[in-house]
């Protein structure tokens, strides 16, 4: 049996299509909450009545901001890749999901927005912690990724909050 109700159960259960979306919505942050791939999956194919880059909370988070400040890495790819998820929204923070990655320190799921380009949107944005997209790569000594950044222009020069 599923954890979520489907569509025409949705629309029986909940015929007032408000109440159709909360529930949708309800369903996904559950599924996010334990990480779970799959799950997430049959949330959003199982209901339909919401969109991708609607938030979640008060602060404005998207399934793509709650997944990155998780480090989920597979639900990450699958939300931009497969879901269209925005790179790009912010939350009412002004920070991208890309930031709550950084902030969380969650150096795969920041790879994964360097993939998707979400770096050369703003390479040097500061987030709350000050630190670039830059920073955890070259204390990571992950090669390929820093010099990705640099070829890509990111400041050499940005310190974090310790002023490296």
């Amino acid at each position: 049996m599923s954890l979520f109700l489907n569509v025409k159960a949705a629309e029986q259960n909940f015929p007032n299509p408000l109440l159709a979306l909360l529930n949708a919505k309800d369903n996904l942050h559950k599924a996010l909450q334990k990480g779970d791939l799959d799950l997430v999956k049959e949330a959003i194919e199982q209901n339909a009545y919401f969109d991708i880059n609607d938030s979640f909370d008060n602060d404005g988070n998207t399934a793509l901001h709650i997944a990155a400040g998780k480090g989920f890495v597979s639900i990450v790819k699958y939300l931009i890749e497969e879901q269209g998820a925005s790179i790009a929204q912010l939350n009412q923070n002004n920070r991208r999901p890309l930031d709550e990655a950084i902030k969380n320190g969650h150096s795969q799921v920041v790879h994964v927005f360097i993939d998707a380009g979400a770096v050369n949107e703003d390479k040097d944005k500061i987030d709350l912690l000050l630190s670039t997209p830059l920073h955890m790569p070259v204390q990571n000594k992950e090669k390929k990724k820093v010099k990705q950044l640099l070829d890509d222009d990111a400041d050499v020069h940005a310190l974090d909050r310790w002023k490296r």
